[in-house]
């Protein structure tokens, strides 16, 4: 097992995604990583693929809006490992860079 710990980040996105005019907030790690595996894909995904996104959106949904601590599987730390390395972000923020070193870093820790 491992430790993942979402951390509010320097980046604002809207509060209301339908509303880009509204008012912003700080996102966290488990925010950027949500948008992350939820967005488009000009390969698109394979059943595969979404199973193994869906169990990641799920487990970050749990600690998206909280400064709080993950105990994540070796086995989904390795596939959100993998996501990242090879994602294309359409942004240029040093967060993402720390959020990515962080999730490379990953502790581990006991069940």
């Amino acid at each position: 097992m491992k430790l993942f710990v979402n951390k509010l980040t320097g980046i604002e996105a809207p509060v209301d995604p339908n509303n880009p005019e509204g008012p912003t907030e700080k996102i966290t790690y488990a925010q950027m990583i949500i948008s992350a595996l939820k967005s488009f894909r000009p390969e698109g995904y394979t059943v595969e693929d979404l199973r193994q996104h869906f169990r990641l959106i799920d487990q970050m949904e749990t600690i998206k809006d909280k400064e709080k601590e993950l105990k994540m599987e070796d086995s989904d730390v390795k596939k959100l490992k993998e996501f990242l390395k090879d994602f294309k972000w359409a942004v240029v923020e040093r967060d993402i860079i720390e959020m990515t070193d962080h999730v490379s870093k990953m502790k581990n820790c006991k069940a």
